[in-house]
């Protein structure tokens, strides 16, 4: 052995364990730049991103809604449950959701449709002239036709002819067909 090659596998083994902390660095950097990605998703991008899955909600009243993603908008999702019952939910009502997937779809890549607002989806169900249940945090009911929906409310016209009850929207849980 020549005493030259010696020397030079001392600096091949030098250069491989030079490389080796530079991609162990590198790994590290990635590491901490996905989890800082990461922490820009937000709940409504994953539901988005979960798209007909099956969840399990559980809302600020305590209940559980379990059943599958029919329609996520800017702030509200569609839930058809296992009686073909069709429930609207304020995100904000969301205070668990199991079911959902690794996936996230940011808002820039949605369909116009999917950035709608809850408004819109109620001005839907008030032009229809359903009758609807609106389960509100309190825990108590209204039921009626939905009738105009303005900028944080909306009217609800009572079954009886009883009038009209005005429902701010950060006082709903869930709005779903009357059956």
């Amino acid at each position: 052995m020549h005493p030259d090659d010696s020397l030079f596998a001392v600096f091949d083994d030098l250069e491989q364990q030079a490389a080796g902390l530079h991609l162990a660095e590198r790994d590290a950097e990635v590491g901490e730049l996905a989890l800082g990605e990461y922490a820009q998703v937000s709940l409504l991008a994953r539901l988005h991103g979960a798209g007909s899955s099956t969840l399990r909600l559980r809302l600020c009243t305590g209940e559980f809604l379990r059943g599958r993603i029919r329609r996520v908008g800017a702030d509200w999702l569609q839930v058809d449950d296992e009686h073909g019952a069709s429930w609207l939910v304020p995100v904000a009502a969301v205070l668990t959701a199991a079911g959902l997937g690794e996936r996230a779809v940011s808002e820039e890549a949605l369909p116009i449709t999917a950035r709608l607002s809850m408004r819109s989806a109620l001005r839907t169900l008030a032009a229809a002239r359903r009758e609807c249940v609106v389960e509100l945090l309190s825990g108590d009911r209204v039921e009626g036709t939905l009738a105009r929906v303005g900028q944080d409310f909306v009217e609800v016209r009572g079954l009886d002819g009883g009038g009209v009850e005005v429902v701010p929207l950060r006082a709903l849980v869930t709005v779903r067909e009357r059956r």
